[in-house]
């Protein structure tokens, strides 16, 4: 196998076989993320908040009859605090760690395997581009920072 480690690793992180464009365009993306570490960014989700909506409201209700029914009270209040506390992602501890691995890199000639390991989720090779998934989450066209 002739291939560097760093192209065996983008063929396990691609959906298809990897072609020359897309390793220029990968390390394209990964060298405009070297220059301004600021395009990596928090992926944009938006938040769950029907259930967390809807148990609010069973708290109001239950806090407008009286005397309050404190262990049902005590339950919602867990409810509520367990919906809330899962519905946090780690995203924004990636971004911050993203961005400062990114940062200590040189802009590369080729792609670096151990840089590619630890920023980049999923490859996805279309006919026209290549999208880069990083471990945050982020998708990141080449138009988009090219």
């Amino acid at each position: 196998d002739t291939r560097s480690e760093a192209q065996r690793l983008l063929y396990k992180l691609s959906d298809k076989r990897p072609a020359v464009q897309t390793e220029a365009d990968v390390l394209g993306i990964i060298n405009a993320l070297i220059h301004d570490p600021s395009l990596i960014k928090e992926p944009k989700t938006a938040p769950e908040v029907t259930e967390t909506f809807e148990l609010q409201q069973a708290f109001d209700d239950l806090l407008l009859v009286q005397p309050i029914d404190e262990v049902k009270a005590k339950q919602l209040i867990f409810q509520m605090a367990s919906v809330q506390y899962a519905a946090i992602d780690n995203s924004e501890y990636e971004t911050a760690r993203l961005q400062r691995i990114i940062s200590k890199y040189e802009p590369l000639n080729e792609l670096d395997a151990d840089l590619l390991a630890k920023a980049v989720d999923k490859v996805i090779v279309n006919k026209n581009s290549t999208q880069v998934i990083l471990r945050n989450g982020q998708i990141i066209n080449p138009e988009e920072v090219l």
